[in-house]
């Protein structure tokens, strides 16, 4: 398989060998051993600013890289506010899309990965919800609004998740959760719960 990855942010620090933490690394790699019994698994890395979670993150990455698709995210305050803000760089990574991508190709991307599920991939209209697209609204998604329209987008995303999930071990980092929308939230909750399996982190 061709791994899906988000472009690798770049940081010095990766070149340099990580001290004191192998005991939380090697507990983060031990999750992924959930993967190949088919198990979802969920790990929560808690410490104060500057005390090494993005690091531990990169070394498990790096850890995983081919093996995993790895898809990561970072909540903020201020897109905190935006209903499933932080699924957006996740979705265009599942889509293979750049943000810089046109709308186009976005739309083109998302009506091929949905092309063999046809009930869902009715529901695509609602995608502008999360990401830049234009499609018209039809018969499936015209009526839909508040949450009903809010839980054709998790449907369409978990589906999205699912087939990569199919393809390869699936890596969820979320870094920030704190800052997490509520709709990103129950997202990430319906993909623990739905995709088979994923690893959050």
């Amino acid at each position: 398989f061709r791994p899906l990855r988000k472009e690798r942010r770049s940081d010095s620090s990766a070149n340099t060998p990580m001290v004191g933490r192998q005991h939380e690394l090697t507990r983060l790699l031990s999750g992924l051993q959930s993967l190949d019994r088919g198990e979802s698994r969920v790990m929560v890395i808690e410490a104060d600013a500057g005390m090494g979670k993005t690091r531990l993150l990169a070394e498990l990455e790096a850890a995983c890289q081919g093996e995993v698709t790895w898809l990561h995210s970072a909540a903020d305050a201020i897109d905190g506010r935006t209903p499933f803000s932080t699924w957006r760089p996740l979705v265009h990574t599942l889509l293979e899309v750049t943000a810089s991508a046109t709308k186009a190709e976005r739309e083109a991307a998302l009506l091929e990965r949905l092309a063999h599920e046809p009930e869902v991939l009715a529901l695509a209209p609602v995608m502008s919800t999360v990401i830049a697209v234009g499609l018209e609204d039809n018969d499936s998604t015209r009526a839909l609004s508040g949450e009903a329209r809010v839980r054709a987008v998790r449907r369409v995303v978990l589906a999205l998740l699912q087939r990569a999930a199919d393809a390869s071990p699936l890596v969820l980092s979320l870094a920030n959760a704190q800052w997490l929308d509520s709709a990103s939230w129950s997202l990430l909750i319906d993909a623990v719960a739905h995709v088979s399996p994923p690893y959050v982190v």
